[in-house]
């Protein structure tokens, strides 16, 4: 099974792991194929580790743990997977203040600051307009009202393509 739970919501794969295992009791050999560890700690008895197409190891699972997979899968042992990075962001290069669209009234009083060398995300469900939000602060949809200040400039009635 080639990651066979990628587009599977949580109920499809906890039915999926039940026939799984039905199958290994059954005595059937399976091969799963996953990048997502928490599946294979919980589906398998062995592990091959694989790199850059290469074989590297075949073991059980058991006495394994994230680590020393991540280590062979890498070829080197990783102290921190993901290190503190040191970032203080710089002056605001892009300001929203209270940007609200003309046709979607849920959007309303957006406002905010991002900062030279800062990545800011706009998080939501589905549904939650931020790709409108998205769409009005840069001209593509009309604002009924805010300012928008790029660089220290406000371009609030600039068109999308001066944007």
């Amino acid at each position: 099974m080639d990651e066979p739970t990628s587009s599977l919501t949580e109920k499809e794969v906890n039915h999926l792991f039940k026939i799984i295992r039905k199958l290994k009791d059954r005595g059937c050999g399976i091969v799963y194929i996953s990048h997502k560890m928490e599946e294979i700690f919980q589906l398998c008895d062995e592990i091959t580790i694989l790199r850059d197409g290469q074989w590297i190891a075949t073991q059980p699972l058991e006495g394994l743990d994230m680590d020393k997979i991540i280590a062979m899968m890498v070829g080197r042992s990783l102290n921190q997977r993901f290190p503190d990075r040191e970032n203080t962001p710089g002056e605001v290069i892009l300001q929203v203040r209270n940007l609200t669209s003309l046709r979607q009234p849920s959007i309303r009083d957006v406002s905010f600051d991002l900062h030279k060398g800062e990545i800011l995300g706009i998080a939501g469900l589905v549904g939650a307009k931020r790709t409108d939000i998205v769409e009005t602060l840069f001209g593509i949809r009309e604002k009924a009202s805010g300012t928008i200040t790029l660089h220290g400039k406000k371009i609030n009635n600039h068109s999308a393509t001066r944007r």
